[in-house]
């Protein structure tokens, strides 16, 4: 197994990013929540990833979508 220190920073950071804008998210603003390399990401950007009956996803369902927005602006 090859550990690299860099790696694991980057994720730690990227695990602490996203926490702090998930506890900013759950403040009931739906402005910008997430900004990554100059590319603001709203609450409505984010919800609109997730397709449901009801339109109401879980703290946590909130917090993967998140996650996979900012990585996803990261790595564009």
């Amino acid at each position: 197994m090859n550990f690299e220190p860099r790696s694991s920073l980057k994720r730690l950071a990227l695990l602490l990013v996203t926490v702090s804008v998930v506890l900013a998210a759950c403040s009931g603003s739906s402005g910008v929540i997430a900004n990554v390399g100059g590319t603001d990401i709203s609450e409505a950007d984010v919800r609109g990833l997730v397709r449901t009956d009801s339109g109401e996803i879980l703290d946590v369902e909130f917090l993967r979508y998140l996650s996979v927005a900012i990585q996803w602006e990261a790595v564009e």
